[in-house]
């Protein structure tokens, strides 16, 4: 069975990337507070990507949910614009029995 999809709505696929970016951003956290040991520090106090490391613990997840959802909304608009002219998205799927 085939079926063409020409319109994906936004604002949900939207939704979806932020929440899959939003769950990565706890991991890119991760791994971005341990580089913070290597960065240089300054004489009498804590230099600037060490400062960084403490803040964006707290904001990398948020704005990486943020440009998920932007970045969801646009590509998804985008998609809907060329789905057009080209012709849309084309999907395959098999229908199988349930098993008895």
């Amino acid at each position: 069975m085939k079926v063409l999809r020409k319109h994906i709505a936004p604002l949900r696929a939207g939704i979806v990337l932020a929440a899959l970016d939003g769950r990565m951003g706890p991991l890119l956290v991760l791994l971005f507070l341990p580089l913070g040991r290597f960065a240089p520090h300054a004489q009498g106090g804590a230099s600037l990507p060490s400062m960084f490391a403490g803040m964006g613990a707290l904001l990398l997840p948020v704005c990486s949910a943020c440009f998920g959802l932007l970045s969801g909304v646009i590509g998804t608009f985008i998609c809907n614009l060329l789905a057009g002219p080209t012709g849309g998205l084309e999907f395959s799927f098999a229908v199988q029995d349930a098993p008895s």
